[in-house]
């Protein structure tokens, strides 16, 4: 992947949101024609009602993790100063607002410090992400006692929730977590595109046909040790790939 070009993607940003925003205020008489722009933030609601805001200045609301220079002390709940800030690891949202998606700049001593993070719904993701280890430590127990169908349900169910919570990181997830079905074409687009590993996909399309005769009884059940085993396998490896997409950043 190409190294993101930050200083074309700032002046992007100032040029398409910030700039227009500042005018209107401007025009509006919000704001003074000296204006200085110290802060600023565009943040992007999910969908619906899939909507966008800017901040400016002391509106942005942001969390930052920073290194303080040497030899100056802070402890927990600290106010601290960026004169004695060394540089900035990170900058998030407030927990209120994990679900939504944004772009933050921040004027330092250094200069400008920026980040973009197009996560939507973290918050619901992260819920997703613990029913479904629930889901495989029910398979994992049913496997140990040959409860196949038991373990089947409890798969799917654990790949179903791992595969909506990949989706509903996305802009458009509406579109792709609805019914089973639904999920399952939007994971199938999602795979396709080469953003998860095929087999995730294909997982989750054959625990979709087991768990029909499974827990329906429409047809004979049957499926083996060395499949269950590649189930679970691939399970934790879905997990551990959202897990990770849920944490960058």
């Amino acid at each position: 992947m190409d190294e993101i070009d930050w200083e074309k993607v700032f002046k992007e940003v100032i040029s398409v949101w910030i700039k227009p925003e500042i005018k209107r205020r401007q025009e509006a008489g919000l704001l003074p024609r000296d204006f200085i722009l110290r802060r600023a933030q565009v943040v992007f609601y999910p969908p619906p009602p899939n909507k966008s805001e800017v901040r400016l200045n002391e509106e942005v609301q942001a969390l930052m993790k920073v290194k303080p220079k040497e030899g100056v002390s802070v402890k927990r709940g600290d106010t601290i100063m960026f004169k004695d800030i060394e540089d900035v690891l990170s900058i998030r949202l407030p927990e209120k607002e994990a679900d939504v998606a944004h772009i933050t700049m921040i004027l330092t001593p250094k200069g400008w410090c920026m980040t973009f993070d197009a996560r939507y719904n973290k918050s619901k993701v992260q819920r997703h992400l613990e029913a479904a280890q629930e889901f495989i430590e029910a398979a994992k127990l049913a496997s140990q006692k040959k409860h196949l169908r038991a373990f089947v349900d409890n798969a799917f169910s654990a790949a179903e929730l791992l595969a909506k919570g990949d989706l509903m990181l996305l802009p458009l997830y509406k579109k792709y977590t609805g019914r089973h079905k639904t999920i399952q074409l939007g994971y199938t687009w999602w795979a396709e595109l080469g953003n998860v590993p095929i087999h995730f996909k294909t997982t989750l399309d054959k625990l979709s046909g087991l768990r029909d005769s499974a827990r329906y009884l429409k047809e004979n059940f049957a499926v083996g040790s060395e499949l269950t085993k590649e189930f679970l396998q691939t399970l934790d490896e879905m997990k551990k790939r959202l897990e990770d997409r849920l944490a960058a950043l």
